[in-house]
C-alpha cells in the first residue's frame, strides 16, 4: 500500500489548475477595468485656466449656446440622478436666463488669491480666425469686474462666427490692450 504522501498518489489536474487562473486573472482584468471606467465617468474633463499677470486665475467653467442658459457646477452624473434639485449653492452658482436669439455664453470663475491687491477689470471679445471682433450683446455682459470675489461671471454674444468650428473668447484690458487671457469655445457649429 502507497502511503497518501508518495509522489505517485498525487495527480495534478494541470487543465483544472491552469483554467482556475485563467478564470481568476479574467475577473481580476474585469474588476480593474469596471474601476478604471468608473473613476473616468465620474471624474470632470480639465478646465481652460489663464493666469493673469496680477496673479489671479481665470477658469472657464463651461459654454452655452442657444436661447436658454444656465450654468450648473454639479458634474453631469449628480445632474443626472438629481435633475430636479438647485443648480449648485453659494457663489458658484450662476444666473439662469433666456435670450431672444441664438446667444454664445461663457461661464468665467476669477480665482483671485487673498495676496493680490488689485485685479483687473476685463473685457471679452470673440475674435474670428481673420482677427475681427466680435461685441458681446451689451457692455456690461461682456465686462468682467476687478472685484476680487470669487463667484461666476457669464459674457455673451448675439453675434459671432456661426459657421467656425471653434471660438476663441480674447479678454482685454479696458484700454483694448492684451488679450490678457484667451479661451477656447467649442462652436454650435461643430
Amino acid at each position: 500500500m502507497r502511503s497518501p504522501l508518495h509522489p505517485s498518489s498525487l495527480t495534478l489536474h494541470p487543465r483544472r489548475s491552469h483554467a482556475s487562473a485563467l478564470a481568476w486573472a479574467s475577473a481580476a482584468a474585469l474588476v480593474l477595468a469596471l474601476a478604471v471606467a468608473l473613476v473616468l465617468l465620474l471624474s470632470s474633463p480639465p478646465k481652460q485656466r489663464q493666469r493673469l499677470a496680477e496673479g489671479s486665475t481665470l477658469i472657464l467653467e463651461g459654454a452655452s449656446y442657444g436661447t436658454r442658459h444656465q450654468f450648473d457646477p454639479r458634474p453631469w452624473w449628480l445632474k443626472l440622478l438629481r435633475p430636479n434639485a438647485p443648480p449648485g449653492a453659494g457663489l458658484l452658482r450662476g444666473a439662469s436666463f433666456r435670450t431672444t436669439t441664438d446667444t454664445v455664453v461663457a461661464w468665467l470663475l476669477r480665482d483671485t488669491p487673498p495676496t493680490v491687491r488689485r485685479s483687473t477689470g476685463l473685457y471679452g471679445v470673440i475674435v474670428d480666425e481673420h482677427g475681427c471682433w466680435f461685441e458681446p450683446s451689451s457692455s456690461d455682459w461682456g465686462f468682467i469686474p476687478a472685484r476680487p470675489v470669487r463667484q461666476i461671471q457669464q459674457v455673451g454674444f448675439n453675434a459671432f462666427p456661426r459657421s467656425a468650428l471653434q471660438l476663441r473668447l480674447g479678454l482685454f484690458d479696458s484700454y483694448g490692450r492684451g488679450p490678457a487671457a484667451s479661451f477656447t469655445l467649442r462652436s454650435p457649429a461643430a
